[in-house]
């Protein structure tokens, strides 16, 4: 951003300056947001953003080859889907999604669960 002295500014003036600048920031941040959402390949440390863990933790999980990556060279990449997939494999059930299974699974046995 460039200094400018507002002493030479009428408030009308300032108002205009203002608002271009604001518009143009707002323009430039549309553009990157725009853009990362349109990326479906990650470098490693875009990755490591993405899901949230150190580069440390990356380095650690694609040597062992816990996560999905590809690799060129020494460079290693991620692909965005892979790693949305990745993150949400390991579900969790909640209490309600427990207590459905249970009843189907009791259903289906007859209701007859510790009686002889």
């Amino acid at each position: 951003m460039q200094n400018v002295v507002f002493t030479q500014l009428s408030i009308p003036e300032f108002r205009k300056l203002l608002r271009e600048e604001v518009k143009q920031v707002l323009s430039e941040q549309a553009t990157s947001d725009t853009h990362q959402q349109q990326q479906t390949i990650l470098n490693f440390e875009e990755g490591c953003q993405y899901i949230g863990i150190s580069k440390s933790h990356g380095y650690k999980l694609t040597s062992q080859q816990l996560i999905p990556f590809s690799k060129r060279g020494k460079r290693i990449y991620f692909e965005k889907a892979a790693l949305d997939q990745w993150l949400l494999s390991n579900k969790v059930q909640s209490v309600s999604e427990l207590e459905e299974d249970m009843d189907s699974y009791l259903a289906k046995k007859g209701g007859n669960h510790g009686t002889k």
